[in-house]
């Protein structure tokens, strides 16, 4: 067919009656006519129209305008979409009255042929827009096409009309419902897959649905991780690290233990609250020294409170302190070369004279072998303890 005799045909389809396409049952029909007349740019309020008219195939007539007008075309529904009331006026009240009929043996005829998963408060012209929008966008729009205040109506729009929907076991035919169950799971899984769109996530966390921020905060953590991969790293790099149970030399990577959204790399890149990177550890309940002081001077200060004893309370505070700051759970070297060190030194004290009770007798080391322990004991335990000592000092760097 010639430019001209293609030029003919189509004006001759431009020139028909709009509401003649209402009477074409089959689909592929509408369709054969669109792909014919959408070759002409000026045929786009032609589609538009019919789009407004045939509202049961009104997504087809969109996905046409789409590849006319792209941008123009969204931009426009857009603002229709917008515009259309969101609930049904009165609603309550006339919820009110089809229940007394009800109850009064009345039927009550319900024009809007609502679905189990469409909320009742909302108009069914909109969820009708809604519904056409998501499945075109899903068929003729790519998602990084969709600009970022387009994406955040849609989610929230999405889970403000209608209830969670649960896909049904075994085999099925999708539906709509489906169709956009699985078109906004995509759209989340596109969010969160670089950090480019963190704003919007932010924004949707921030909803008053609690199930729509709770799933938006989870994307929302994954854009996070993403932001902070240095890319010239690969996934395989990572791994590496991650399977040696995260010890790493700190010249290359520091992981921040004190916030999970954190992984300081050296290579220049900044990274969310490095301001606050260490915070968690500067707290003073985790100096175990601290925490031992205090509940030394509390267990001296409550039996000083009940005895009325000055020295009783304070060897109390004493014995205490030292047992809590032997058995720091965290350094087993050090519980361990303390340990040896009491056992090494009460040999040489039992003998010093330092403990001495009112009848001037002298009073058995702690864990004494006994006297006829040979001299050299003591400083064995006293070197083991040094090596111990070491050993924890290279365990903390």
């Amino acid at each position: 067919m010639g430019k001209n005799n293609l030029s003919k045909l189509i004006q001759n389809l431009l020139n028909l009656d709009t509401n003649i396409f209402e009477s074409i049952t089959e689909k592929y029909q509408v369709e054969q006519i669109l792909k014919i007349i959408s070759l002409d740019e000026q045929s786009y309020d032609f589609i538009d129209e019919l789009r407004i008219i045939d509202k049961d195939r009104a997504n087809l007539y969109f996905e046409y305008l789409l590849k006319i007008y792209p941008k123009t075309t969204l931009d426009n529904y857009f603002i229709e979409y917008q515009k259309e009331p969101t609930y049904i006026k009165l609603y309550k009240l006339k919820k009110l009255y089809a229940d007394i009929k009800n109850k009064l043996g009345i039927k009550v005829k319900d024009n809007d042929e609502k679905n189990k998963y469409d909320k009742p408060n909302i108009n069914q012209s909109k969820i009708k827009l809604f519904k056409d929008l998501i499945l075109t966008l899903k068929n003729s729009v790519k998602n990084e096409d969709l600009e970022d205040k387009y994406i955040f109506n849609l989610i929230s729009d999405y889970h403000e009309f209608f209830d969670e929907y649960e896909r049904p076991n075994g085999e099925y035919s999708p539906d709509i419902y489906d169709n956009m169950y699985g078109y906004i799971n995509t759209i989340f899984n596109y969010l969160s897959a670089t950090s480019s769109h963190i704003e919007v996530l932010e924004k949707l966390s921030k909803s008053i649905d609690f199930k729509l921020s709770t799933r938006a905060k989870y994307h929302l953590e994954l854009a996070y991780n993403n932001q902070n991969k240095d890319r010239n790293y690969t996934n395989k790099h990572y791994k590496e690290i991650f399977d040696k149970e995260n010890i790493v030399n700190k010249n290359n990577i520091v992981i921040n233990a004190g916030d999970k959204n954190n992984i300081n790399i050296n290579t220049g890149i900044q990274t969310n609250n490095s301001t606050s990177s260490n915070s968690k550890n500067d707290k003073w309940w985790n100096n175990w020294t601290i925490i031992s002081l205090t509940v030394s001077f509390l267990s001296g200060g409550l039996i000083y409170w009940t005895l009325g004893n000055k020295l009783v309370s304070i060897i109390a505070s004493i014995i205490v302190f030292l047992i809590m700051f032997l058995n720091n759970p965290k350094r087993r070297f050090f519980r361990m070369a303390w340990i040896c060190i009491l056992i090494g030194s009460s040999q040489f004290l039992s003998y010093s004279g330092i403990f001495i009770i009112p009848e001037n007798k002298f009073i058995h080391g702690y864990l004494k072998i006994g006297e006829n322990s040979i001299p050299w004991f003591g400083v064995m335990m006293i070197i083991v303890a040094l090596i111990l000592f070491w050993f924890d000092a290279k365990n903390e760097k």
